[in-house]
């Protein structure tokens, strides 16, 4: 079911997290560095409701969706369905989809490409072999999808910038938290 929030928030963003199904190692939702985890500490971020979080430094909401890992290849179809605006979920308002994984498409063999009109970003294991239109960042390493790289892409994104400027601020947070020189995690975005 479709979420109404604020008419006056500019943007909404939906980010579908990959959750292991063992609940005792939850890395990219509520680890150290999980989304969940890295709202709740900062104060641009206001908890709404249920998942849903406010910024109000950048007028805009997200909105936080776990999936366990026994249902994620079925969640990644959707995911790519929902970019091509069918949905039937909780971010069917969302101008900015961003897929958080880890492993799953390596087991992709086939390049996905589809159409639509969503914008999107792909944070996990090697997703530059899938072509989404509006594809905002991807990924052509092994990563960590965490929270440090993907809020400042979203909030590059929340303020109109550039896909480079997006994808820098991506290997900025990166560079930083995983001590790696900023030209090695300008590659993992897809940077030369």
């Amino acid at each position: 079911m479709a979420l109404s929030l604020s008419a006056s928030a500019k943007k909404m963003v939906f980010v579908m997290i990959q959750t292991p199904s063992n609940a005792g190692y939850d890395q990219y939702y509520g680890g150290k560095y999980g989304m969940r985890t890295f709202l709740e500490k900062d104060t641009n971020y206001v908890y709404v409701d249920n998942r849903i979080y406010y910024s109000s430094l950048n007028n805009y909401y997200i909105i936080l969706e776990p999936i366990d890992d026994k249902d994620w290849a079925v969640s990644t179809y959707d995911f790519i369905i929902d970019c091509n605006n069918h949905t039937a979920y909780i971010g069917a308002d969302s101008t900015l989809h961003v897929y958080v994984g880890h492993n799953v498409l390596l087991d992709v063999d086939t390049i996905y490409q589809y159409h639509g009109s969503r914008d999107n970003m792909l944070f996990g294991c090697y997703t530059e072999n899938w072509r989404l239109d509006n594809t905002y960042l991807n990924t052509t390493k092994m990563i960590a999808p965490e929270a440090y790289a993907i809020i400042p892409a979203v909030e590059a994104w929340a303020n109109g910038e550039s896909e480079y400027y997006i994808r820098r601020q991506a290997a900025k947070g990166y560079s930083e938290f995983q001590e790696i020189p900023f030209d090695q995690a300008k590659y993992i975005f897809g940077l030369q």
